[in-house]
């Protein structure tokens, strides 16, 4: 079942659950946060049953709020959106909702109305230890929902507000847990106290420890995708982010800093500031420090302000001093005292003001609005029309007449933004020119059925360009995040911009999976591709099964087919213990992950190798282990431990670093390392047994900067790359303080992806036909002498995105991704992370033929 009908049948739930007694006609029940919870509200922090338990009070009590789940954590944990308004709109809700889609081109019809209200939506604790977040939350929910309040209820007149209190309940569980256990019976306002020292790996992150605000574009997280399907039911015209930031930084919101992304309007920009003046009034009234246009600006896509901008809201993030560290109370370093009341009343104050700004601005928010989608529609922004992405041609090759997975992957993924895409159907032929992605070369390419066009004539025409453009603008090297990612390249796609607009037509929805090849229910074997994510999480639902299963170490011939390297080859003669089980169990499985196979009644191949040979090589399941603790990377953990659970479905050992015993590497056929500070862990003592357990037949795979851990170890073929003479010569320049970060930039690498050089025939690249890097450090090693180089980095110059010329010259001619033997096992050096923020799709295929391949080869 798809990504997208899963969302829509949760949905379908959710709206069946939300069916609630008809609303409040008068707020004479009505309970403020205090009175509710029985606390003052900055006294302590709130768990989210009991937010949960005040939303739906305050729906079942006030006229002017109706409350409703949109999905869930990982955890379980429901996530629940209010509504706010006068009861005559929330009466006119579900009409001005579809009004506003029909008004920008993404709903049938014309509005049914004239009037339109602004659309506001309030988003709170993505980080889950920015914890102040949801108690201001709640206080905002109530003074909008009191219909005495005589300040905010006319802003509700032409406004309404979607609050969501709690966006990753999970996080915030794992810090208000934390917290409490840990507090006295006073609060410890000196940092050293341990209130103050969250433990590994905090509660920023969600279940998986994925930074959510970083997920916008990618929603590779289950909390993401729901999000995005009731934002996309709505399109707000004004979203807002709440956020902390350090103990000692003042209160920062919009304006946002520089650069911002060139598809970002004009206007957009006039009311940030619009709102940032409203706001500054609040704060100057009552003393409080803040700053704009620092720091946080509008360049990656994938936020919780630039992504909403981009679907032209006004876009927004507001950070106030505190964080994980900062508790119900902490010391300042100008020796103040920061309570939890103090941040609770700022991140309020913002909360008022926006939707004050908004119902003021309101007829401008909404015009704008819908000339923003409609001139992208109607003249789609910078020098593209649209974009080609190529299909896999396979007209000879592999099991017939099967879809390129990773093409219906990218579909659904744009799907899911709210993006139009078409695959090609049958019978499409013809010919345009542009820009091909892989080295930036005007030439002409031919579409095709399996192909998919996006083009940017669409509504949302300026979030396609900005997710799928060849290259960004990046109009200063000083910024906060990625500046890199088009999404043909993390899928590993060639890709086309073309200057002319084009319309195919076709079906969206993949061939249904068939048996193919000879004709029999008892073959000598069944034949499976292995191109993508979903071949791989089908060869470990068939290990999961008890099936055993072997792969093509070299490519073979069969009836006029050539079968690459990487193909799985299911023999009935590894699995006679199965009986009669066999073929059920091996066709159901491929059925239920929609995957073709090819039957073959014999193991005599056309072209060698035969079935029968050493180069169908058997797969013998990996018992995996994962370090999984302090001081590694939280985020490379859960990238991985996502990758295994979510993605590839293969079991895991989550294993603790600081209780690693050496022993238990004798249970592990793989070990992996993740990103992470490994000075403590990787002793001498330690060194060595890794490396016996490596040469009797162990697999170990680094990633990231696991690598420097081993890099210069007697036994690890990892070495830095040889020094530039001119370059270690030269004299140091003088930099003016001014220009610091600046000049740091020249050796920064921000997160910008190149070309690689990749060796096909090896197994750690079977089934990828090019792999673009996402560059994130300047960490830089030689070619292998003793292993393989399978991925190289030849080109520095970024195909996308920013790399300081001092990091390209650094990173010439080194390693990416390399393999070495090691007695009887394997050391995977991944000097990339091939899984960041879970949607750099082709890597997903590189780490599931670490797995499963190498070490079997």
């Amino acid at each position: 079942m798809s990504r997208l009908l899963r969302l829509i049948l949760f949905s379908v739930l959710l709206t069946a659950l939300a069916v609630a007694p008809a609303r409040a006609q008068s707020a004479s029940d009505l309970q403020s946060p205090a009175d509710f919870l029985g606390y003052e509200m900055g006294s302590q922090f709130t768990p989210h049953h009991r937010v949960m338990d005040y939303v739906q009070h305050v729906a079942a009590a006030s006229p002017n709020v109706e409350a409703e789940p949109y999905g869930e954590s990982y955890e379980g944990r429901t996530l629940m959106v209010a509504y706010i308004s006068t009861p005559d709109l929330l009466d006119e809700r579900e009409t001005v909702r579809q009004n506003n889609l029909r008004r920008i081109g993404l709903a049938d019809g014309a509005p049914t109305a004239d009037d339109a209200p602004a659309i506001v939506y309030l988003s709170y604790n993505v980080h889950g230890n920015e914890s102040v977040s949801t108690e201001s939350a709640l206080q905002t929910l109530y003074e909008l929902a009191d219909p005495t309040n005589s300040q905010t209820q006319p802003w509700l007149d032409n406004t309404l507000v979607l609050l969501d209190p709690l966006v990753n309940p999970d996080g915030r569980a794992r810090y208000v847990n934390f917290y409490r256990e840990s507090v006295g019976a006073q609060p410890n306002a000196r940092r050293m106290a341990r209130e103050h020292q969250e433990p590994w790996p905090g509660g920023r992150a969600n279940h998986y420890y994925f930074d959510l605000n970083r997920d916008w574009a990618w929603a590779s997280q289950q909390e993401t995708q729901h999000r995005l399907e009731l934002y996309n039911r709505w399109m707000p015209h004004v979203h807002v982010d709440y956020h902390e930031q350090g103990i000692d930084s003042p209160h920062y919101f919009a304006p946002a800093a520089d650069p911002f992304h060139e598809d970002i309007a004009a206007w957009q920009r006039e009311i940030q500031t619009e709102m940032g003046r409203n706001h500054a009034r609040y704060f100057d009234e009552n003393g409080w420090r803040y700053f704009t246009r620092e720091r946080f600006d509008l360049f990656y896509p994938g936020y919780g302000d630039t992504w909403p901008t981009f679907n032209g809201a006004i876009g927004m993030t507001y950070e106030q001093g505190g964080s994980g560290r900062a508790g119900l109370m902490v010391h300042t370093a100008e020796g103040d005292t920061l309570s939890l009341h103090d941040r609770f009343v700022r991140h309020h104050a913002t909360g008022l003001s926006t939707v004050e700004t908004a119902a003021r601005e309101a007829d401008r928010l909404v015009s704008e609005f819908v000339s923003y989608h409609e001139t992208a529609a109607s003249n789609p922004p910078g020098d593209y029309a649209a974009y080609l992405v190529k299909a896999r041609d396979a007209a000879d090759h592999g099991v017939p007449n099967t879809p390129d997975d990773r093409i219906h992957a990218l579909h659904e993924h744009l799907e899911g933004q709210g993006i139009a895409s078409t695959i090609a159907g049958d019978g499409t032929d013809m010919q345009r020119s542009g820009l091909r992605y892989a080295d930036q070369t005007e030439q002409s390419a031919a579409i095709e059925p399996g192909d998919l066009v996006v083009s940017l004539n669409q509504p949302k025409g300026r979030l396609a360009k900005v997710l799928m453009e060849p290259q960004t603008t990046v109009v200063d090297s000083v910024t906060y995040d990625m500046t890199g990612w088009s999404l043909p390249y993390a899928y590993g796609l060639e890709a086309y911009a073309l200057e002319q607009s084009v319309s195919v037509s076709g079906d969206t929805e993949a061939a249904p999976p068939t048996l193919q090849g000879a004709d029999t229910d008892t073959p000598y074997a069944y034949l499976a591709n292995w191109h993508s994510i979903a071949d791989a999480s089908f060869l470990s639902d068939l290990i999961e099964a008890g099936v055993k299963v072997r792969f093509a170490r070299e490519a073979f011939e069969l009836n006029g087919r050539t079968f690459e390297p990487g193909t799985l080859a299911i023999l009935r003669a590894n699995n006679r213990n199965m009986g009669s089980d066999f073929d059920r169990i091996v066709q159901e499985t491929a059925t239920e992950h929609e995957r073709s196979l090819y039957r073959t009644a014999t193991g005599f191949m056309d072209e060698e190798p035969d079935l029968g040979s050493g180069n169908i090589r058997y797969i013998d399941a990996p018992h995996v282990g994962v370090l999984a603790g302090s001081p590694l990377s939280s985020l490379n953990v859960g990238e991985v431990w996502h990758f295994f659970e979510q993605q590839l479905g293969y079991p895991a050992t989550l294993l603790e670093p600081g209780n690693f015993r050496d022993e238990w590497l004798s249970d592990l056929d793989v070990l992996v390392m993740p990103s992470g500070s490994y000075g403590d862990w990787l002793t001498d003592e330690r060194t060595e047994a890794l490396q016996g357990w490596i040469q009797n037949g162990g697999h170990l795979i680094a990633l990231g900067a696991a690598n420097s851990a081993l890099s210069g170890r007697d036994g690890f073929d990892l070495a830095a790359p040889p020094a530039d003479a001119d370059s270690a010569a030269a004299s140091p320049e003088l930099t003016r303080y001014e220009d610091r970060a600046r000049e740091a930039a020249t050796r920064g690498t921000p997160g910008s992806v190149h070309a690689t050089t990749l060796d096909g025939s090896h197994p750690l690249a079977f089934g990828i036909e090019r792999y673009f890097t996402l560059k994130r450090s300047a960490r830089a090693f030689a070619y292998l002498d003793s292993g393989w180089t399978v991925a190289a980095l030849e080109d520095t110059a970024p195909l996308t995105g920013f790399m300081g010329h001092e990091a390209q010259q650094e990173l010439d001619d080194t390693l990416v991704f390399g393999v070495q033997s090691y007695g009887q096992g394997r050391i995977t050096y991944l000097v990339d992370n091939p899984l960041t923020r879970g949607f750099w799709h082709n890597g997903q295929l590189l780490m599931s033929n670490a797995v499963f391949f190498v070490g079997n080869e």
